[in-house]
């Protein structure tokens, strides 16, 4: 009886014949490798034989569903996801009594990396010399948005966000300077449009996005929506609380702080879920002068409320349960700027009676808080904790001052090292992944 070992891999076709015919093993095409994405992914070949055989792997990070057989079968190649920053290959061999090996290569793509960070600074208040860096992170060399687009920023540049292919910057302006939302291409840092914020809608503040569309706080008590596709405004809709600052969509809702500049008692929700009716449904009161606020996976929403001036309230850090509407838990930490990082909250101030900078991480969790020593004394010049932001790849945290400063700390809260940037205020560090 004639013994036949048949290797499908995909658009391979492999055929073995009895030893004693004197045919070998051969490829009908030059394909001899299964290629992966750096994810977790799963291809399949097809083995066609009636003669027993074995899979061999010289590979740890992948897996074979099934690895002996004697008839047809069907092989899941599974990898696992490749989190180093160099790509990684094996081998798989298939081996059958009186035939030529068959070899397959295995090949992954690298992990993403954090190639670099771009740096925005708000400068002075009237100055126009807010700053968009990009410090790339093997070489040490920066690039400014001047150098790039022969331009200034502008004045008070206020948030920072990457949505899809492109980079969202708010400048916030004054009496001087207009304000507006810069588009700018991350890899270049070529300005694509400059997309104005009209006077009646009041200075730009803070941005979030939602399904293709990006959402601006104003100080004219508005939230103006943008379209991602066509770079233009589209919809508008009106607070009734004032100077709104910190926005954070969560199931098919805005939930904006409205400052008051220090006097405001509320979070405004908006429906976002029928884009032709956009408005306000509700407000939540909260403690005084909310200001930074965003949700985590499970539900929860984080906010901090900033100091109030008038009377020395500190600043503070508040759980608000969506559901209920109710502030399920205030932590007592010092908390004007908040950041996301995996499992934890970061929370950054500068206390201004001791001149003495806070930054707490909250387990989100267990709601345990931990003070981070940010080992500033071992750094040149970092001058007062201003704000932070966290890199969602590798855990790491950027600690911005008041200076020009930029600290880094790695998902262990060790520092690593910090560089300087050209203006002072860091208002956002945002993270290019690679």
């Amino acid at each position: 009886m004639r013994k036949y070992f048949i290797l499908s891999v995909f658009a391979i076709l492999l055929i073995a014949c009895n030893k004693d015919e004197n045919i070998n093993l051969k490829t009908e095409t030059d394909v001899t490798s299964l290629d992966f994405s750096n994810a977790i992914e799963t291809k399949t070949f097809n083995i066609v034989s009636n003669t027993s055989w074995a899979i061999e792997k010289n590979g740890d990070w992948f897996t074979v569903s099934t690895e002996s057989g004697s008839k047809d079968a069907a092989i899941d190649v599974t990898v696992a996801e490749n989190i180093n920053t160099a790509p990684r290959s094996a081998k798989l061999i298939i081996r059958s009594e009186g035939y030529p090996d068959i070899e397959i290569g295995v090949n992954q793509s690298k992990g993403f990396e954090t190639a670099g960070l771009y740096v925005l600074s708000e400068g002075g208040y009237g100055n126009g010399n807010a700053d968009l860096i990009y410090y790339d992170l093997k070489t040490d060399e920066t690039r400014s948005f001047a150098e790039v687009n022969a331009k200034s920023l502008g004045d008070v540049g206020n948030d920072l966000a990457l949505y899809g292919s492109k980079l969202y910057c708010v400048v916030s302006g004054s009496d001087s300077y207009p304000g507006y939302v810069e588009v700018i291409n991350p890899e270049t840092g070529v300005s694509q449009k400059q997309i104005p914020i009209s006077v009646a809608h009041g200075l730009p503040r803070n941005i979030a996005f939602y399904e293709n569309k990006a959402y601006v706080t104003t100080y004219g008590n508005k939230v103006v929506r943008i379209d991602t596709a066509s770079l233009e405004t589209d919809g508008s809709v009106a607070l009734s609380g004032t100077y709104p600052e910190g926005i954070c969509p969560y199931d098919g809702k805005l939930y904006v702080c409205n400052s008051g500049q220090g006097s405001g008692t509320t979070i405004s929700i908006i429906d976002i879920t029928d884009v032709n009716n956009f408005t306000e449904t509700e407000t939540i009161t909260v403690p005084k002068n909310p200001v930074s606020i965003t949700a985590t996976a499970s539900g929860d929403i984080y906010f901090s409320t900033n100091v109030i001036w008038s009377d020395g309230t500190p600043s503070n850090l508040h759980l608000l349960n969506p559901e209920t509407k109710q502030i399920a838990r205030t932590f007592n930490c010092r908390a004007s700027k908040i950041a996301l990082s995996g499992d934890f909250l970061y929370a950054v101030d500068f206390d201004w009676n001791n001149y003495s900078d806070h930054v707490n991480k909250i387990n989100l969790q267990t709601k345990a808080i931990t003070n981070i020593d940010t080992g500033e004394d071992d750094f040149d010049s970092f001058y007062m904790v201003y704000n932070i932001s966290a890199n969602p790849l590798n855990g790491d945290i950027y600690l911005t001052d008041m200076g020009n400063r930029v600290l880094v700390l790695d998902k262990n809260d060790n520092p690593t090292f910090n560089f300087s940037v050209n203006a002072p205020y860091g208002s956002k560090v945002v993270p290019i992944i690679k």
